[in-house]
């Protein structure tokens, strides 16, 4: 007992820190890593290349589209996003185990993904960014035009893109930045579900609207 005592002692932190795109997620994270905490980045499987890879998480995004527009997921759907969710705890659990404390900045949607990713480390803390959608937007916008700029194109050409026919419908026609935030708003600013009286000695909410 006393031996376990200790492991338990020597063990890192983990917490996870969620929110919308640009919410300040990954702000927090790289802050907590000048002190000496890891940032295992949610979002990593944006920068993939490697088509293996990609092929393993394949249907990710449907699913993560589904808690979005607050559908149920299928079993495929909740088994990939499992498997993406319990790679990253894998990540924090390896650090915590040499002693290191670290963060998770992912935005996860719904209450069934927490009380997963609790039954994976009982003893995880989460901690909810809230800010104005406005705000998020703005900080948005230059995130996807630094984005762009590194893949040698514009916003415009962005939408044109990766906006289908059917969505430029919905959104009213072709590019404007306001065409461009409803889009984003359209496809990950829906969906995250306020934490419920059931987890409040593991949850944590910071108002970050005074940030930029």
């Amino acid at each position: 007992m006393g031996c376990d005592s200790s492991k338990a002692a020597n063990q890192g932190q983990i917490i996870w820190i969620l929110g919308y795109p640009s919410s300040g997620k990954t702000f927090m994270a790289d802050y907590l890593a000048t002190l000496d905490w890891v940032n295992v980045d949610g979002d990593w499987i944006s920068q993939e290349t490697d088509p293996k890879v990609l092929a393993k998480f394949e249907g990710l995004e449907e699913a993560i589209g589904k808690d979005v527009n607050e559908q149920p997921m299928t079993a495929k759907e909740w088994k990939v996003t499992q498997l993406y969710l319990k790679g990253l705890v894998d990540k924090a659990k390896a650090e915590a185990k040499k002693g290191i404390n670290a963060a998770v900045s992912f935005v996860l949607y719904t209450k069934k993904s927490r009380d997963y990713i609790r039954s994976l480390v009982p003893t995880i803390q989460f901690v909810r960014i809230d800010v104005e959608l406005s705000k998020m937007m703005a900080s948005n916008r230059v995130r996807q035009t630094k984005m762009c700029e590194g893949y040698g194109m514009t916003l415009a050409e962005m939408y044109d893109q990766h906006v289908t026919p059917e969505e430029k419908e919905k959104l009213g026609g072709e590019y404007t930045d306001e065409r461009l935030d409803k889009y984003f708003q359209m496809k990950y600013y829906s969906g995250l579900k306020d934490f419920e009286e059931s987890e409040k000695a593991y949850t944590h909410v910071i108002d970050n609207n005074s940030y930029g």
